[in-house]
């Protein structure tokens, strides 16, 4: 049995890290990329349907706010998700606070997405 040596205990911990925030960089640009222009395309095909979209009806109710501020909330948490983790990738300031912050904005933006997506699967035929 080796001893193994701190500094490469360190330096497996800093490549894993590194591939973590690799891999959220590019499922979040995925899924912006995915859900940013959903609603307005979505608004060409359920707006010709009068189906609900997105975009706030001039007489709203207050679970289309709601779905309103968690489509936003989902994308807000997305486009930092992305500016932290660049921010780790280049190694501007402090590393491990980048690295902390942009895992947990993908959490919380990996719920809200599940969140917008049940919401298109339950959401659309109450009216």
């Amino acid at each position: 049995m080796t001893a193994v040596d701190g500094s490469e205990v360190i330096k497996a911990r800093q490549l894993q890290e590194h591939r973590d925030v690799k891999w959220m960089l590019i499922v979040s640009i995925i899924i912006l990329w995915i859900s940013w222009p959903l609603p307005y395309f979505g608004y060409l095909f359920f707006g010709a349907l009068r189906l609900p979209f997105y975009n706030l009806p001039p007489h709203y109710t207050a679970i289309e706010v709601a779905w309103y501020v968690v489509n936003r909330a989902d994308t807000l948490t997305l486009l930092l998700t992305i500016t932290f983790a660049v921010l780790y990738t280049t190694g501007f300031g402090k590393k491990e606070l980048w690295y902390k912050l942009s895992l947990y904005l993908f959490t919380v933006s990996m719920i809200l997405f599940i969140i917008t997506f049940l919401q298109t699967l339950v959401g659309f035929p109450y009216r």
